[in-house]
């Protein structure tokens, strides 16, 4: 199937999975509403600068996902197709959770070509591995950031693979996804990117190959281009509140310390593992030892994305299941290259690729 082939049904299958009765449940839990009420004031206002909550400042995320919502709590006639605002708030969720099936699906396209020589569907099976994880399917439902963080994450890490292989997409394109990722969920995105590349760098013992194609330093700046305005805007107007709080509770307390009772055992994180990519566990773990002994390849890559968000996460004294959501893109690209996976329920396991492809 050509890639505009691979496209449109990439879309239809994230529309049907992500937006089609969309809302239906309203707001649950606490932070969505918090999410949603804040955006709703960013509209009402028109104070776009810090989100909002009865007047008081919401500094635990960055402002992007609630300047999605708040663009659409602002579109005429908003109260009337969405009274509830439960459409409006879930919306950039949904909508990301899509734009990330569809790249996964052409990345796995792209890569059957180059690998395999011939398309065998795995694309197919890539979207719907990650479309109908439980994890996915949640967080992709719900008014909070993670289901952005995860799509400009996702493009982070495929535009770089591609970058470094040469595969005529800019490097920059990565930075500039790390810079929105910030603005939507802090620095950790960056800390992620570099441990996967440093762990990749120092399997492949490339170190010099992965400088010179990701232009490490120039895209630190791209990246703080796009974000740093806001947080200097953000400090100059609020002060250290604003610092003590983003930085110091929701970011740095929240990995040396318990907060709001998300205590886990060291092993949460290996649990996730194995629920998020159901039915395929097996075969999962089979392919990250293959990946991780397996040459020069987008299978060790995906090895070194998977266990770079296991270790920083697993350090972390806070857990939650919505941190392993970065990782179940590349996984669902990872089992297909580490297995032969037919839409079928039966499972294959392919022999090793030669230690050079990619």
């Amino acid at each position: 199937m050509p890639f505009w082939g691979v496209s449109v049904v990439a879309v239809l299958l994230g529309l049907v999975l992500f937006v089609w009765d969309l809302g239906s449940i309203g707001l649950v839990d606490e932070t969505p509403p918090l999410f949603a009420a804040s955006a709703r004031t960013m509209a009402e206002t028109g104070d776009w600068l810090i989100p909002q909550v009865n007047g008081l400042p919401r500094y635990d995320k960055p402002p992007l996902v609630y300047w999605l919502m708040a663009a659409l709590y602002s579109l005429p006639g908003q109260r009337l197709w969405d009274p509830w605002g439960s459409w409006s708030a879930g919306l950039p969720s949904a909508l990301a959770s899509g734009s990330t099936l569809v790249l996964l699906c052409l990345l796995t396209a792209c890569w059957e070509r180059r690998v395999l020589g011939e398309p065998q569907g795995l694309w197919l099976v890539a979207g719907l591995l990650y479309g109908l994880s439980p994890l996915v399917i949640l967080w992709s439902r719900i008014g909070v950031s993670d289901s952005l963080l995860t799509a400009l994450v996702a493009l982070a890490m495929v535009s770089s693979w591609c970058a470094f292989i040469s595969m005529r997409v800019p490097w920059w394109l990565c930075w500039l996804a790390l810079g929105l990722a910030t603005l939507t969920k802090g620095p950790v995105a960056l800390v992620l990117f570099g441990l996967c590349w440093a762990g990749y760098a120092l399997l492949e013992q490339n170190a010099s190959r992965v400088w010179q194609r990701l232009h490490p330093l120039q895209g630190v700046l791209v990246s703080l281009v796009v974000a740093a305005p806001w947080y200097l805007v953000a400090f100059l107007r609020e002060g250290t509140p604003f610092v003590e709080s983003f930085f110091g509770y929701h970011n740095l307390q929240r990995f040396t310390q318990v907060v709001n009772r998300h205590a886990s055992p060291w092993w949460f994180y290996g649990a996730m593992l194995l629920v998020a990519s159901l039915p395929w566990s097996p075969l999962v773990l089979l392919g990250l030892w293959r990946g991780l002994r397996r040459g020069q390849s987008l299978p060790r890559f995906a090895a070194c994305w998977l266990l770079a968000v296991l270790l920083l996460f697993s350090l972390s004294a806070t857990k939650l299941p919505s941190y392993w959501l970065p990782v179940v893109t590349l996984l669902c690209v990872g089992v297909c290259a580490w297995g032969r996976v037919w839409p079928s329920l039966s499972v294959l396991a392919w022999p090793p690729l030669p230690c050079g492809s990619r």
